[in-house]
């Protein structure tokens, strides 16, 4: 994904998209790529896709260690990113935050 880093803005997004769907079409039963695809579209400035995305991931039960990164800081504040870090159990109602 670091070659995106070096396409023009309108270059980089459909590279970004084409990623994204190469993901979807190559994930598995077994195995979740939908946390990838999250930080694609978070990239893209798509908060609201990327919950999409982190949603289903959780439903597959993926590894929520990922949420960690730097790249989801974006979505820290936002009442569906606490409400999945709640039902991971990464944060309890009326705790401080971990991972801020």
């Amino acid at each position: 994904m670091l070659i995106l880093l070096m396409l023009t803005p309108s270059q980089g997004v459909k590279e970004a998209m084409k990623i994204a769907k190469d993901l979807e079409d190559r994930q598995s039963q077994h195995s979740s790529t939908d946390a990838s695809i999250a930080l694609i579209h978070l990239g893209l400035g798509d908060k609201g896709q990327a919950m999409v995305r982190l949603s289903k991931a959780y439903q597959a039960r993926f590894n929520p260690s990922i949420l960690v990164r730097p790249a989801f800081d974006s979505l820290r504040s936002d009442a569906r990113f606490q409400d999945l870090l709640r039902r991971i159990g990464l944060l309890q109602i009326g705790a401080p935050n971990p991972l801020h």
